[in-house]
């Protein structure tokens, strides 16, 4: 049986924060337990954000919906491990009101 990881550090990375603007996202987190080969990376933005392409900039990403995607792992990540994955072609909330939150989520399945 293959434990999910548990995850802190989390930050985000956005270059244009103007209302609407189509950017790139960068999510960074660290991992505590060890991800094995197999192993799935779920990340969910709220409703307010939204996924314009399937252009992921991690191997083995796929895009789920306009606010999900999803990465299967094809290499072991170490604990304490620091992840950096890049969405692009993002587009920011269409106001200034605070967004829900970003869902990072690690599984796997037998």
């Amino acid at each position: 049986m293959c434990v999910p990881s548990v995850i802190t550090g989390y930050s985000l990375t956005v270059p244009n924060k103007s209302i609407n603007a189509k950017t790139s996202y960068s999510l960074s987190f660290t991992t505590v337990n060890r991800l094995i080969i197999g192993s799935f990376i779920h990340i969910q933005f709220p409703s307010q954000i939204n996924i314009q392409s399937s252009q992921c900039a991690f191997p083995n990403c796929t895009i789920l919906n306009t606010t999900s995607f999803i990465v299967r792992l094809t290499n072991v990540i170490p604990p304490s491990t620091n992840l950096t994955l890049q969405i692009n072609n993002v587009s920011n909330p269409q106001t200034t009101v605070p967004t829900d939150s970003i869902r990072i989520r690690t599984f796997y399945e037998d």
